[in-house]
């Protein structure tokens, strides 16, 4: 799986999220609404996943990560 992330703060240097895209091996499976788990972090798609140039090798899913308080 390969991930690119941005990270996005406030002038105060406050984390906001990670948002990206992620690439995977295709999934028949996956639904838009679907979360990720990937090495802990959690992410949920902000868009439907893409089948790249359609031969159901690989999607490309953008996405941002979820924090939660603990």
């Amino acid at each position: 799986m390969d991930i690119r992330m941005t990270w996005q703060y406030t002038d105060d240097g406050i984390l906001l999220r990670n948002i990206g895209e992620m690439t995977l091996r295709y999934r028949p499976d996956l639904q838009p609404n679907d979360r990720l788990v990937y090495r802990r972090r959690i992410f949920e798609q902000t868009a439907p996943p893409v089948n790249v140039g359609e031969r159901k090798t690989y999607l490309e899913l953008k996405c941002r990560e979820v924090v939660t308080d603990e």
